[in-house]
């Protein structure tokens, strides 16, 4: 039983949990997650809390179980461009010990400089980047699980060639830590890109910053983000026009050199700024003191009337994946509709979180129900209350 002050500091949508552990181990996580079941215990995972405030507000807290010290490397040849670490290592710390080799791991999602791998496959969190480079769904080779009952399982593998079969590594990924503890897992690489640039257009109208877009994306050049930014959003994040364009280039010097140039080409003389720039359009939330964040996903006919709608929300729409993020700084700009990917306990008990109910929820409840038929590990916080 860890004492007050230490259960307080994870505290999960306002619950102080009766104990906390910190397990060194996979075996430990197993252990631990054992006499639960009869025990009638909620379990929540814990990497580094930055996915907390995503999903369903829990009822019940009975024990945090925290990944903070399966921190280590578990095997990384860099020859293979993969990589297997435990699921509490950060993706900042990970990313320093890749970039030694000239490579990088191809994941930028919101809080990157804490969130912990196994957070961000349980979340299937994502950033500007994902069109380019894929989610985790895509770089996620194979994962070790702890399930409710005590069992570890192993899903895919260490490789890019894996044995055909059932890919249970999917069915973790985004499931919030709600059909078992990600202890482990084994990620594809990318070579670093020899040169990085970010070129910014403004534009008086949304219409045509989503026409520019979508014209970039049909044409021959290959930015690894495309990002539409609403008259505040533009103004916060430093870019031009009432109505930005963003775009990430992130290939050869001699690649982005004849991108910018043709990119000139077709929408006029760019403002350029730094790749930090994207740490601000991932973590926009954060950095502006947004109360909540709203998630849509749309083709790119459906953009235009999203964002009329929008009404006193700010938007960040990455145009070549489809999502549109919106951002409330006040509880009455909230509505209804979409996914509330982030936002206070209060607020996420009056909405329903995952949106309007759909079908597929009956088969998610089955899944529950066959891995963790006594709701141990973080009950009700995902689709349909599992």
């Amino acid at each position: 039983m860890a004492d007050l002050d230490t259960r307080t500091r994870y505290c999960v949508d306002g619950i102080v949990p009766d104990e906390v552990a910190l397990p060194s181990g996979e075996g430990e996580v197993a252990d631990l997650l054992k006499p639960a079941g009869s025990q009638d215990r909620v379990v929540v995972p814990w990497g580094a809390g930055t996915k907390q405030d995503l999903g369903r507000p829990l009822e019940r807290c009975g024990l945090v179980v925290s990944l903070e010290r399966l921190n280590r490397v578990v095997d990384y040849v860099p020859a293979d461009m993969t990589v297997t670490v435990e699921a509490g290592m950060r993706l900042s710390d990970l990313q320093a010990i890749v970039a030694q080799n000239g490579q990088m791991v191809p994941l930028d999602p919101p809080r990157a400089g804490q969130a912990t791998l196994g957070g961000i496959a349980a979340a299937a969190a994502f950033g500007p980047r994902r069109a380019a480079y894929g989610g985790v769904r895509d770089l996620l080779l194979g994962c070790r699980v702890a399930l409710a009952d005590g069992r570890v399982i192993k899903a895919g593998g260490k490789v890019v060639k894996n044995v055909a079969g059932y890919d249970l590594t999917k069915l973790m990924i985004g499931s919030l830590g709600t059909l078992g503890i990600i202890t482990e897992v084994s990620l594809r690489l990318r070579p670093a890109p020899a040169d990085r640039r970010t070129l910014l257009f403004g534009f008086a109208d949304s219409g045509p910053a989503l026409e520019a877009a979508e014209r970039i994306m049909q044409s021959e050049l290959l930015p690894v983000a495309v990002t539409v930014l609403s008259p505040a959003a533009a103004r916060r994040l430093g870019a031009p026009g009432e109505w930005a364009l963003a775009l990430a280039l992130e290939e050869s010097l001699e690649n982005n050199v004849y991108q910018a140039g043709r990119l000139a080409e077709l929408l006029g003389a760019p403002a350029e700024t730094g790749p930090e720039f994207w740490d601000g359009v991932a973590d926009y939330g954060d950095r502006f003191g947004a109360l909540f964040r709203l998630r849509y996903s749309a083709v790119i006919g459906e953009l235009a009337h999203l964002l009329r709608d929008a009404g006193a929300l700010e938007s960040v729409v990455y145009a070549d994946s489809g999502t549109v993020l919106m951002y409330g700084f006040a509880p009455e700009a909230a509505r209804s509709g979409a996914v509330l990917e982030s936002g206070p306990v209060e607020m996420r008990r009056r909405y329903e979180v995952w949106g309007p109910p759909r079908p597929e929820w009956d088969l998610t409840r089955l899944i529950k129900r066959t891995f963790d038929p006594g709701g141990v590990l973080n009950r009700g916080r995902y689709v349909g209350g599992i």
